[in-house]
């Protein structure tokens, strides 16, 4: 009776009960029968795994299993050879369990858990390329240069998604990271959202709901960021139709962390790497797009380019069409020019964006007779350590 008077109420939760467990670690212990050296400990690193809404069935407890162990060592503050321990516990209580959550599904229930939602470019053929648009349930880099459009783009994925009317399905929340609050283009948001709601036809009703969608959270470093993930896990329990996260601007979170260069590599590279596993695992457990923006993915370490789902590259440059003839024909104006290049559901293809101010007017996919030349990355170089390095012009 206890545990059907928990279901009835558990739409009524409050706040502190909303990560609690929809079932007990005692229910593990007795379905299982298996002996460990440390039994107190053991059902101690359960019981803050399960207090997780990621871990908190036995079904999804399976999923620790696919996790970095230090990942795991520093959600359960924990040593490495306890978390040793709890991984064998867990490996065998699958093996041993009847209904595994490591049982093979078809490919159509695969998707339809990764990809619940899609926000929208707003661009047909943007859309088209990507399947519907940005996917919820994975990680997105943005990265280019400065003031190559990375977050002119987030910008306009989040007040795209904020322009549909209310009963819309497509109307969408975002939480926008910065790293300080003035670099978030408030009055660009503004305009941007305006010229939206235009183009939805709904321009100056419901314009301050719209602009309350966009909630703003201050995160100057890596260190806070990661101080600051239980606070996202509450805010995304809550808020059930936040669909997008953007961190803008990761590489800079970083650099404030570790400044130095051959000294902090591995550090630096296993914090990011903690940090995308963090930032993946909650992309996941509710179903939300993480836009990552990012000057350069190379420093971050190989771990975050293999944890990005899909990578799109901004670069300003000419553009420069050659016909068979061998004729080239070159425009005077630069444009900005968006790669996909990482991507497991389409082919990499190159897209010229035309922004006006902060606002994604235009795309138009590039054609193979259509080359780049020029690109803002030729003005600068990378050490072997994979940090920017900032040209000096000498003068005479």
């Amino acid at each position: 009776m206890h545990s059907e008077n928990k279901k009835t109420m558990e739409p009524e939760l409050d706040d502190e009960d909303i990560t609690k467990p929809l079932s007990a670690v005692a229910d593990v212990k007795v379905q299982r029968n298996f002996l460990f050296d440390q039994p107190e400990y053991l059902s101690s690193m359960l019981q803050k795994l399960q207090g997780m809404t990621r871990y908190n069935t036995d079904s999804q407890l399976s999923r620790i299993l696919l996790e970095s162990p230090s990942v795991i060592a520093h959600q359960v503050d924990a040593s490495l050879n306890d978390v040793n321990m709890l991984f064998h516990y867990v490996s065998t209580a699958v093996l041993y369990s009847s209904e595994t959550a490591l049982t093979p599904i078809s490919v159509s229930e695969s998707l339809s858990q990764r990809y619940r939602y899609v926000i929208s470019t707003g661009h047909e053929s943007l859309d088209d390329a990507l399947k519907g648009g940005i996917g919820c349930g994975l990680v997105t880099e943005i990265t280019g240069a400065m003031g190559s459009g990375k977050t002119a783009f987030a910008l306009h994925l989040a007040m795209h998604s904020a322009s549909y009317v209310k009963n819309d399905p497509r109307k969408s929340r975002t939480l926008w990271i910065t790293t300080d609050e003035s670099a978030f283009p408030a009055l660009a948001a503004v305009t941007v959202l305006q010229q939206q709601l235009h183009m939805c036809g709904d321009f100056g009703e419901d314009s301050e709901d719209a602009l309350s969608d966009v909630a703003i959270s201050v995160q100057a470093s890596l260190a806070q960021l990661r101080a600051y993930i239980p606070a996202l896990r509450q805010h995304l329990s809550h808020y059930v139709n936040v669909r997008l996260v953007v961190v803008d601007n990761f590489s800079i979170m970083v650099r404030r962390e570790f400044p130095g260069v051959e000294e902090e590599i591995l550090e630096r590279q296993e914090a990011v790497a903690e940090m995308m596993g963090l930032l993946k695992g909650i992309a996941q457990e509710f179903g939300v797009a993480v836009v990552i923006a990012t000057v350069s993915g190379v420093e971050l370490g190989h771990a975050f380019l293999h944890a990005v789902n899909t990578r799109l590259r901004f670069t300003e440059c000419l553009l420069e069409r050659r016909s068979t003839m061998g004729i080239q024909e070159s425009r005077g104006c630069p444009t900005h020019v968006m790669e996909l290049t990482k991507s497991s559901i389409a082919a990499p293809l190159r897209f010229e964006c035309k922004f006006d101010g902060m606002s994604l007017k235009c795309v138009r996919l590039l054609d193979e007779s259509e080359l780049m030349v020029f690109e803002d990355i030729a003005i600068s170089g990378m050490d072997p350590f994979g940090h920017v390095v900032v040209p000096t012009f000498i003068y005479s």
